[in-house]
């Protein structure tokens, strides 16, 4: 069974904790907060700060990923490649190696 994440949008609560608003799955009428990640360490505040906006962003980014994934996937099957069209295929390999391989890990599945 995949796991499912927490779903977003995720926000900053409180300087150091990253939560969201989710509804009860038992009344969806009710909106609970979540606590997703908490922000603790010897950081500086700039790195505490800049740490919360990429874990607040990690939903976006899933989805923008997953999107340019299926992209690149109907890319690849519908395009005469015997035109290279300017393409850079060193650097298209090493997206189309890293995107899903990001995918699974940030899915728990890698």
């Amino acid at each position: 069974m995949r796991k499912q994440h927490t779903p977003g949008p995720w926000m900053i609560k409180h300087d150091q904790c990253i939560g969201a608003d989710v509804p009860d799955p038992n009344d969806p009428e009710f909106i609970r907060g979540v606590i997703v990640a908490t922000m603790q360490g010897m950081m500086s505040n700039e790195q505490t700060a800049a740490n919360a906006d990429l874990i607040v962003a990690a939903p976006d980014l899933l989805a923008a990923c997953e999107e340019a994934d299926r992209l690149l996937g109907h890319l690849m099957a519908s395009v005469d490649w015997g035109k290279t069209f300017g393409v850079d295929f060193q650097l298209l390999n090493q997206v189309l190696i890293a995107l899903p391989k990001s995918i699974r890990k940030a899915r728990g599945e890698a």
